[in-house]
């Protein structure tokens, strides 16, 4: 099992938002590594590529992964900025992963193609994962692993809905 952790050991309800980012990404990216991707990752001044850069070895599929990573705030929601200006744009990726982090510092993972949030500047969280059953519900990922394809037909199932 995989730890989200800083470097300098502090609990992730301590960190600011640039390092618990950053946590975050190396937690996906290590993720992607176990499961057989070549993992790099992407400047911040290329920042209309995602965050990371996954490689199938066996297809030589390239995903363009944007990791975005929040832990609850005051108010006791999860808040993520996915477009803003030329800093921030998710709409570029392949894929967004979301890494929800509670009050326990217990993580929960959600994958979804960029497309499902097109256009959409924040998306805010307000129930815990556990019980959540918004737009992002059926992209929930399990024991750790980010399954793309299985992701790809979820998101097809939903934009039907949704239509």
């Amino acid at each position: 099992m995989f730890a989200l952790t800083a470097s300098n050991k502090r609990s992730m309800n301590q960190l600011n938002h640039i390092e618990l980012g950053l946590a975050g990404e190396a937690y996906v990216a290590s993720i992607l590594r176990l499961q057989g991707f070549l993992v790099s990752h992407i400047a911040q001044n290329q920042s209309k590529s995602g965050d990371i850069r996954a490689v199938d070895k066996f297809t030589g599929e390239v995903h363009l992964v944007e990791v975005k990573t929040a832990k609850i705030s005051k108010r006791g929601r999860w808040q993520f900025c996915l477009n803003k200006g030329l800093h921030t744009q998710c709409t570029y990726s392949d894929i967004i992963v979301f890494l929800i982090i509670d009050k326990n510092e217990k993580i929960f993972m959600y994958a979804c193609p960029s497309s499902f949030f097109r256009g959409t500047q924040n998306f805010t969280m307000s129930s815990h994962p556990t019980v959540y059953r918004g737009k992002l519900a059926s992209f929930i990922q399990r024991n750790e692993r980010l399954d793309f394809s299985d992701m790809h037909a979820t998101a097809s199932l939903q934009i039907g809905r949704l239509q």
